[in-house]
């Protein structure tokens, strides 16, 4: 057993460790400090940040578009190290958004068609439920049907109608779970619009943690249009 688990646990490390170097969403500071100088202004954020050990990629964003790199400064209150910092305008990716929007509306459009699929599948069973419906009603005098007989096609009507009630209702369950994953793909993709609509500079930072903790971040930048009058 401990040999297996072993086993699993060697397959399953190289896909945890790609995982855990995925990098985070996109990490927001709040402003904590601005010192207005007669030309210009630094701003002065903050945020906390969870980070793992070892090496890993932080994205910072909401940065003015007109971030000038030079007067750029990142302080870490933390046993970590800093070892690279890199500045790109959001509109930069855009391509590679473009080609998730792409991959997520086709998704969609999948499960549209599934939808249609099973609505029509729906249909066919709804047909069927009324022919039953309308032919359940078998007079036993009328056509030479003995009791037993009669009793024998009752009971076949009432398996089957039982049987199209159930396909009715795993239809409508999973109809119901498909439009909520539609729902959730329309979501992300409102959001992979709306946060790409407005251009911001993000900055990529790597980092290398000596052990799993809560880090301070602090960004200092300078703005030109801004200053005393």
């Amino acid at each position: 057993m401990k040999i297996k688990l072993v086993a699993v646990w060697l397959l399953l490390f190289p896909f945890l460790l790609a995982v855990a170097q995925e990098p985070d969403p996109i990490i927001k500071s709040e402003i904590k400090r601005v010192i207005v100088y007669k030309e210009g202004a630094q701003i002065i954020r903050e945020v906390e940040k969870t980070v793992l050990k070892g090496t890993q990629t932080l994205i910072f964003g909401g940065l003015p578009d007109n971030l000038n790199p030079d007067n750029f400064q990142l302080k870490v209150a933390g046993k970590v190290s800093v070892l690279s910092i890199s500045h790109f305008n959001s509109n930069e990716r855009k391509q590679k958004n473009d080609a998730e929007i792409k991959v997520i509306e086709l998704q969609t459009a999948d499960l549209s068609t599934k939808i249609n699929r099973l609505t029509a599948l729906q249909n066919v069973y709804l047909q069927e439920q009324s022919m039953l419906f309308e032919n359940k009603n078998i007079s036993a005098t009328e056509n030479g049907i003995s009791v037993a007989e009669l009793a024998a096609i009752t009971k076949v009507y009432r398996e089957r109608l039982n049987d199209i009630s159930g396909k009715l209702l795993d239809i409508d369950q999973e109809v119901v779970q498909l439009n909520k994953k539609i729902t959730e793909f329309q979501i992300q993709l409102a959001d992979i619009k709306l946060k790409h609509a407005k251009s911001e500079t993000q900055t990529e930072v790597i980092i290398d943690a000596e052990s799993a903790s809560t880090v301070k971040f602090m960004l200092s930048y300078i703005i030109a249009d801004a200053g005393w009058n």
